[in-house]
């Protein structure tokens, strides 16, 4: 019945014109037939679309229901891509997120995969990867498989920018699974089957880009053809070949005029003055140039007015050059002053409850004074209190920001020295280990013992150099790490270590050498000297937090005090372990929760707890 009211409005809003959507408030059912007619002229006259959805807005708002106002935000911030306003986007999304809890899972879904997609596009690629890693996992749980795959070949995407063609090639796969364009998905893996690592060439993305023309074409698809010769004209700019940029330029500009998208020409008539500029046809760069200009967002003027003054510096007109310079330079103040009141506004915000407080209790103190006197005192006291607070605060985050670098560049330095003490830690009581048991062995076991450990230093040295290592370097530590103790044992304890299924172990990450000086501890200071000993070494997720646990059927203890620094948990290992702990946390933001738990004779479990963070490539 739903499907039917919303077909009969959007047929209703086609007929009656813009102008009926003003005259009243509208209701949920008719914004919702709204917004599906504006999804459906996206593909065909995107500033219609882009027209409904500002009508709208107003009534949005008046409806106050998040999955209404996600919905419009979510449409908006589609359109806002395709003009390559990112800023605007991030700000628009923002209450999506704070109303996670009262969207739809496809739209927190597709929000998610929206901001992912902005810091690609930024390239800030630790952030993308975590916005798509909750972009998957919601649509998954909404059952949403458009989303899915395409946030799935987003991450393809960035791993093939990152390099990491293993990682993209997966990740293709996966999208293809729930793509109804798996042609498309096939191109992009095809790109970097057989890399070896090695970078994408610009021939291949050519490649590539006249595949997407052929695809778009058979598929009648018009936007994804404006968008392959958007990226052909880039590619072959960026290789200086010219007469190529310029005959896709103008073919985008064709595809762009027939979908009705005239909001985004200028990004191309600006693309083609480059293209003029560069083969010195200067007049016609300066004509497109001022062409581009009355519809071109504040970041394209600015590249518009540096297009023009390097025009005019080659024409050898210098007052003309001076003028594009000057323009630069207002436009560019003018954006410096918009972002410095956004920034004032914001600390200001801050101190706002605080400042009405005191102005409540100076007029409840002064309630007896006359009016006039009131007002002159009010007047004087909101600039005392302005002036001071706003005092205040340039004082306070400027040395907090003092501070903050000081304690960093500290925690950066206490956290190598951490690292290094390690390294030490381990060797000592590797070599302990190998020389109370040489007397006992014979000459090929003491060798073999030794070669083990060599082995294993090895792998503990390089691995201790970085800040994080991945969850299946960990765990192949940890295990060699046990064998070669079960070697110099000779085999009187028994092991296991387990990872659990949902661990994609070759890039979720955490920081090397803190799992294994509990190991440690649960050999030397647990199990050893005693028969039938047992540890075991599990690695889960919950949620999102990945839990290390390892447990011990040694000797336990019952409490800490009264033992000597040999005993479990208070050697030096765990103490450096317990500082890098807080390192980590004011170094990285990275909270790693420790939890141990013991009685005499019963032995130990440890439960380590970090949070989820994916490697970058």
């Amino acid at each position: 019945m739903f499907r039917f009211v919303s077909m009969l409005m959007a047929l209703f809003l086609g007929f009656l014109g813009q102008a009926q959507i003003t005259d009243s408030i509208m209701g949920v059912e008719e914004l919702n037939a709204v917004l599906e007619k504006s999804l459906s002229l996206r593909k065909t006259k995107m500033d219609s679309a882009e027209l409904l959805l500002e009508q709208i807005k107003p009534h949005i708002l008046k409806q106050k229901d998040p999955n209404l106002f996600a919905e419009h935000a979510l449409q908006t911030s589609w359109l806002l891509l395709r003009k390559d306003n990112y800023e605007d986007i991030l700000e628009l999304l923002t209450p999506n997120l704070e109303n996670k809890d009262e969207i739809d899972l496809s739209l927190l879904g597709r929000t998610y995969q929206h901001i992912g997609h902005v810091y690609k596009l930024k390239w800030v690629p630790d952030s993308a990867l975590v916005n798509y890693i909750k972009a998957l996992k919601t649509a998954q749980k909404a059952e949403d498989q458009r989303t899915i795959s395409l946030t799935y070949l987003a991450l393809g995407l960035t791993y093939t920018k990152l390099g990491d063609t293993l990682m993209a090639s997966d990740f293709y796969d996966k999208s293809m699974k729930y793509s109804t364009n798996t042609e498309l998905v096939e191109k992009h893996k095809e790109l970097i089957t057989g890399q070896d690592n090695r970078p994408v060439s610009v021939e291949k993305v050519i490649e590539l880009g006249l595949d997407i023309v052929k695809i778009a074409q058979r598929q009648n698809n018009d936007l994804l053809l404006a968008t392959a010769y958007s990226d052909l004209r880039k590619e072959y700019f960026r290789v200086k070949n010219f007469p190529k940029a310029l005959e896709y330029a103008e073919k985008e500009l064709v595809i762009r005029e027939k979908i009705d998208f005239s909001s985004t020409t200028s990004n191309t008539w600006t693309s083609i003055a480059n293209i003029y500029a560069h083969q010195n046809r200067f007049q016609k760069a300066l004509e497109l140039y001022q062409k581009a200009l009355p519809k071109a967002s504040d970041t394209l003027r600015l590249e518009i007015h540096q297009g023009m003054k390097s025009v005019y510096a080659k024409q050898g007109n210098a007052e003309k050059a001076l003028n594009a310079l000057e323009d630069y330079t207002r436009l560019k103040d003018s954006i410096d002053v918009r972002e410095r009141e956004k920034s004032i506004a914001t600390v200001m915000a801050q101190f706002e409850t605080e400042l009405q407080a005191e102005q409540i209790k100076t007029l409840s103190a002064e309630n007896a004074l006359n009016a006039s006197k009131i007002t002159q005192q009010r007047t004087t006291l909101f600039a005392v209190l302005g002036g001071s607070l706003l005092l205040l605060a340039i004082g306070f985050f400027g040395y907090r920001s003092y501070r903050t670098k000081q304690e960093l560049n500290y925690t950066q330095l206490n956290f190598k020295l951490l690292q290094t003490q390690m390294n030490p830690h381990f060797m000592f009581n590797a070599l302990n280990e190998i020389n109370l048991n040489l007397d006992s062995q014979t000459k090929e076991v003491a060798s073999q013992n030794l070669l083990s450990y060599s082995a294993l230093m090895r792998n503990i040295l390089q691995s201790s150099t970085r800040e994080f290592v991945s969850v299946k370097e960990d765990v192949n530590l940890i295990s060699k790490f046990l064998e070669t103790q079960q070697l110099m044992h000779e085999t009187t304890f028994m092991y296991d270590v387990e990872v659990a299924e949902e661990i994609d172990v070759r890039f979720m990450v955490i920081p090397p050498m803190l799992t294994q000086p509990f190991v440690e501890n649960a050999v030397l200071h647990g199990i050893k000297g005693m028969d039938g000993g047992n540890i075991s070494v599990h690695y889960a997720l919950n949620g999102e937090v990945l839990c290390v646990t390892i447990q011990d059927n040694g000797k336990g203890f019952s409490s800490l005090s009264g033992h000597s620094g040999n005993e479990l948990h208070t050697s030096m290992g765990t103490s450096i372990i317990d500082q890098r702990i807080a390192t980590y946390q004011k170094l990285h933001r990275f909270t790693i929760k420790k939890n141990i738990k013991s009685s005499s004779g019963k032995g130990t479990l440890v439960t380590l707890e970090f949070p989820v963070k994916y490697k970058k490539a």
